[in-house]
Order: C-alpha cells, then sequence, then structure tokens
C-alpha cells in the first residue's frame, strides 16, 4: 500500500467517525516541528477523541518523500487539515494563532451529528434482506462498492463524476441486485447505462447514511479496512455481522 493510499484509509476511517484530521509533514532536524507537535498534543486534549493527528517524517523513506512531493511541500512543519474527507486549510510553518484557528474551523466542519435518518433504517432493512441470498465474501464486497459510491458523493458533493455510477462496469454487474435497489433508495436514478444523482446539493440524510455504514463497517467488518476483495478460502467476517452493526446504530 503506498503512502497516499494509506493516509486516504485514515481520512475515509475518520469521516465515518466525526473526525478531523491534520497531516503533519515534519522532519527529525526540524525545532518547530518538535515544538508543534507538543502543541498540538495539547489541542488533542482539548478534542478527545475527534481530532486525529497523522505525522508524516518526509525523510524518513522514499514512500514519504515521494508523499510529501506529490502535495508540494517545501518547507516544514506543513499542516494539512481535513474535515469530512476534504482538505480544509494548509498552514506552513508554526504559527500558533493560525493553528489554533485552524483547528476550531475544521471542528466546526465535523461537528458530531448523532441524528439516524429515516434513509439509514430503509437502507438497513434494504441490505437484511439481502443476506440469504449471497455469499458473506459477496454481501461484503457489495457492501464495500456501496460505501465508495454514497461517500464519494459525501465527500466531493460538487463533482458530477462522482454523482454518476456505471451500471455495466463488472464489478457493478456482479452485485447489481443489491446495489441498483440502495442506489434508488437513496435518490439516484436511472439514465442509460448509468445512475445518476440528480440535485443541487446532496441531502444531509444521505451523508450522515454514509457516515453510518461505513462506521459500521469500520466497527464490525475488518475485512472492510482492505483495499482488496478477499482471495479464495481466505476468512471472511459472517454478513451478518454488518447487518447487527447497522442495527445496532439505529
Amino acid at each position: 500500500m503506498s503512502k497516499e493510499q494509506e493516509v486516504r484509509q485514515e481520512l475515509h476511517a475518520a469521516w465515518a467517525r466525526n473526525q478531523a484530521v491534520i497531516v503533519k509533514f515534519e522532519t527529525q532536524w526540524c525545532g518547530p516541528c518538535r515544538m508543534l507537535t507538543q502543541f498540538l498534543q495539547g489541542q488533542m486534549q482539548r478534542f478527545p477523541g475527534t481530532l486525529k493527528i497523522l505525522r508524516v517524517d518526509c525523510e524518513a523513506s522514499d514512500a514519504n518523500r515521494e508523499y510529501a512531493a506529490a502535495h508540494a511541500v517545501q518547507s516544514y512543519p506543513t499542516l494539512m487539515m481535513y474535515a469530512n474527507g476534504v482538505l480544509v486549510e494548509t498552514i506552513r510553518g508554526f504559527n500558533q494563532q493560525a493553528v489554533v484557528d485552524g483547528i476550531e474551523r475544521i471542528m466546526r466542519l465535523v461537528a458530531n451529528d448523532d441524528s439516524v435518518p429515516e434513509l439509514s433504517e430503509q437502507l438497513a432493512d434494504e441490505m437484511e434482506a439481502r443476506l440469504g441470498a449471497r455469499s458473506p465474501a459477496d454481501f461484503l464486497e457489495a457492501s464495500r462498492l456501496l460505501v465508495t459510491f454514497l461517500r464519494n458523493v459525501a465527500v466531493h458533493p460538487e463533482e458530477p463524476k462522482y454523482r454518476k455510477v456505471n451500471t455495466k462496469n463488472p464489478r457493478y454487474v456482479k452485485h447489481a441486485a443489491m446495489l441498483t435497489e440502495a442506489l434508488l433508495l437513496c435518490g439516484f436514478e436511472e439514465d442509460g447505462d448509468n445512475l445518476v444523482l440528480g440535485g443541487e446539493r446532496v441531502r444531509d440524510e444521505l451523508v450522515q447514511t454514509a457516515k453510518l455504514l461505513q462506521r459500521a463497517m469500520l466497527q464490525y467488518c475488518p475485512m472492510a479496512r482492505q483495499t482488496e476483495p478477499a482471495r479464495a478460502g481466505q476468512a471472511v467476517v459472517s454478513a451478518g455481522d454488518l447487518s447487527n452493526a447497522l442495527n445496532s446504530l439505529m
């Protein structure tokens, strides 16, 4: 797994848990980096469990160097602040007030919402109805695809390409029975070979439902954290665990 994939996976997990994320680019020889580390530890105590720090030592490995270069990091420390999976602010150097202001901004954006929209309950019922007809591995793979579709829409609400799902894609075709009903339920509409989510803005209940679904998978389904499908013979968590997870979050 590349550093880019590793960080993206952490961002997705944090998004599902209503956590803000700061990616801190640093080096061992950087004095301000060490001062900032201590300062951030104090900030994390202000927001226990809802602020996550990912540290990237830009000289520790080629993968880290490539990741820093890909994000145009040229000075240390550099902070990239994320809320709901989206880069909100970049801060270069250690400016204490700028860091505090940035943290407070991303924390406002990920203010926890414990509400359970009706859509979540409907989607849980739809998925549970599909359990008996599918193997655990197939059900989990279909659920992961559904999470990907909904998360992309939630994280990139203004980008049309994330509002369209190609129903002729082989991975979609394999799980079409479950995915089509779930996406129609979420507001997608049929448009030729695609399912498209219309409207000027993504409904809040869809964003919250996507979070609940991914949170359920992360909590109860360790296999869901993997980026590749399970190989034949590999142990797979029971599909019932996902259904129980969904119901426990309702």
